[in-house]
């Protein structure tokens, strides 16, 4: 139960990688390091930073100018059904421009 977190108001254990999970504030971004083996979620560069280069790169590939990056699956969840990217950095399963958006704010620490 590693990928678990406890809830005692609930009485439950949630799944860290659930829908649910995203009702906790900053619950996903605890297990960041875990799910992404310290690789940061967004990073596309692979420069362990997550810059508007990331965002750029995310775009482009959803406009279809390039295809995205043969290191964007996190192999960590390879044995689950659907596949988890670094570029869907909203977790919301789908890799497109609200993606983009999210860098975004997070790189002017807004909400997002």
């Amino acid at each position: 139960m590693h990928e678990t977190v406890y809830d005692v108001e609930r009485d439950d254990f949630i799944n860290a990688a659930s829908l649910v999970a995203k009702e906790y504030d900053g619950l996903p971004r605890a297990f960041d390091e875990y799910v992404t083996e310290g690789k940061p979620l967004g990073d596309l560069d692979d420069d362990n930073v997550i810059s508007i280069i990331d965002a750029t790169i995310i775009q482009r590939c959803d406009a279809r100018i390039r295809d995205y990056p043969d290191n964007d699956k996190i192999d960590l969840y390879s044995w689950n059904r659907e596949p988890m990217y670094y570029s869907d950095f909203n977790r919301d399963g789908d890799r497109n421009i609200l993606d983009v958006t999210a860098i975004q704010r997070y790189l002017v620490d807004l909400p997002y």
